[in-house]
Formats: structure tokens, sequence, C-alpha cells
């Protein structure tokens, strides 16, 4: 992504190679070898047993299905007050990758956690948030806050219900997930890869 990043920087330029069909999907031709794969939806994800869910999606879900069966290099979910993503990064699929992204909800959903199995869960989504912050990163977080109009009582709010989250929380929020609408797919990648894709409504090319 850098180096495609890069190409434009220098003066090449991003052609539109078939965009007579308006879609959301979208596929971005490059040199390489791998793909870099990402899925983007709306819903409301701005509570605590959310950010449980985040932590189960991306440590095991996307490490199990997208690294471990698919190759990929990794992976991983941020669900946000707006707006969440799914990714996986030096790919070699994208298809079956779409698919493990669609069926991130149903995995939650249909999950036989015990609640052992959600502590540990618990224990890693505060090790996340209570990690040391880099100085660089402070006036990020500050904005992001501003913006998400966060106060110190809607954090508190928000650790409390991490720290109670329990199986049912858990998989009641994934039949929520499984009913979203997830179709704004992205790639990054060869073009033998995905000119072929039928998912990929638009295809970009950088020169």
């Amino acid at each position: 992504v850098e180096d495609t990043l890069s190409v434009l920087d220098n003066g090449g330029s991003l052609n539109i190679i078939n965009s007579d069909t308006l879609g959301i999907s979208k596929g971005i031709i490059i040199d390489g070898n791998v793909n870099f794969n990402a899925v983007a939806f709306e819903m409301d994800c701005s509570n605590g047993i959310s950010r449980v869910v985040q932590q189960i999606i991306s440590r095991e879900y996307l490490w199990d299905k997208i690294r471990l069966e698919g190759s990929a290099y990794g992976g991983g979910c941020s669900l946000g007050k707006d707006y969440s993503y799914m990714y996986s990064y030096r790919d070699p699929n994208f298809e079956k990758t779409y698919e493990v992204f669609k069926n991130a909800g149903k995995y939650i959903a249909e999950s036989k956690y015990t609640q052992a199995d959600i502590d540990r869960f618990i224990i890693g989504t505060i090790n996340d948030i209570d990690k040391p912050i880099k100085r660089h990163l402070l006036t990020r977080i500050a904005m992001r806050k501003k913006f998400n109009s966060e106060t110190k009582e809607s954090v508190l709010k928000r650790r409390e219900e991490i720290l109670s989250a329990t199986p049912k929380a858990v998989s009641d929020f994934g039949n929520i997930l499984e009913n979203v609408k997830i179709n704004g797919f992205c790639t990054v990648g060869l073009e033998k890869n995905i000119k072929n894709c039928q998912i990929l409504k638009e295809l970009y090319r950088i020169d």
C-alpha cells in the first residue's frame, strides 16, 4: 500500500478501466503477487460489547480463517461508532476472504463460549485500551474523542460494559452483525487475480 501511494506522490496516475457499472465494491490493480482486502460497513458499535467482539473477530476468527487457513500474513477488525471494517494483508485470496468477512456475524452469533472464554477476551480488550500511548498519538486520540463527543462518563460506561460482557451478550451482538449488509469490498492486487472477479464492480489501475 505504501508503494502504491508513493507511485501517486511521484506523478503516477489512477485510471478507471471498467466503470460502466456504478457499484460499491472496487478493485485497484498494482504490480504484486498478493492482495490487500478490506470491507467497510455502517453499524453503531459504540458500546463495550462491540469492543469485546472486535477482539474475538481479530484475535480468533480472522486469525484462524485468514492467516492459518488462508495463508495471509494477517488481518484485523475495527468496530467503530459510525463505521466499521475488516481487512487482510498480503493475502493470496480475495473472494474466499470476502466470504470470511461476511460470515463474521454468523460465527459470533453461533459461538458457544463459556464465561471463562469471554473473560479471556475481556482481558485482551482491556489490555489494548490500557496499553501505553505514544506521544505522537495523543493529539489524534484527543481529536477522535472530541469528534465522537466522548466524555469521561461515556468512557467509564463503555469500560463497565466491557467488564460485564457475557456469552449471551456477545451472541446477541453477533445476531445484529449477521444482519448488517456487508458488501463494500475493496481489493488491491495483481490484475490476473481480480480482473474477472464478479464481486468487484469497478476496476482501477495504478500506472
